[in-house]
């Protein structure tokens, strides 16, 4: 989930090109209706932070009402304070900044895609 199409366009090559399926959405309001559709058919929630409409924090937290076990990993080109609310809440998240290289993607971090099921292109 992101905002900007190109994000989420060379997002979803990456991932499909190492074998995933994707699902995309442009903000959190087009996730929460994706996932409330196609939930059982979702291992990973990747977002970005920042976004219109609703955040990404604010996303995976009504994701998790859906979900209490969601996996979820958080893309980022800001930074925040340690002491900061979102940054606590960011702490349960895998997070890279958007500036990662493309095999990390696919392959970052063991502990968000540990009990992803790896899906062929079909």
């Amino acid at each position: 989930m992101d905002d900007e199409e190109a994000v989420r366009s060379i997002t979803k090559r990456i991932l499909e090109a190492n074998g995933y399926r994707t699902l995309v959405a442009r903000n959190g309001i087009e996730a929460i209706a994706l996932y409330t559709k196609k939930g059982t058919q979702i291992d990973l929630v990747l977002t970005d932070l920042n976004m219109p409409f609703k955040s990404g924090l604010d996303t995976l937290a009504e994701l998790r009402k859906l979900n209490p076990d969601l996996k979820a990993m958080v893309f980022t080109g800001a930074g925040l304070a340690p002491e900061s609310s979102d940054a606590r809440d960011l702490a349960q998240y895998t997070c890279l900044k958007k500036t990662v290289r493309c095999p990390v993607v696919a392959e970052h971090p063991p502990s968000a895609s540990e009990n992803l099921r790896h899906r062929d292109r079909r």
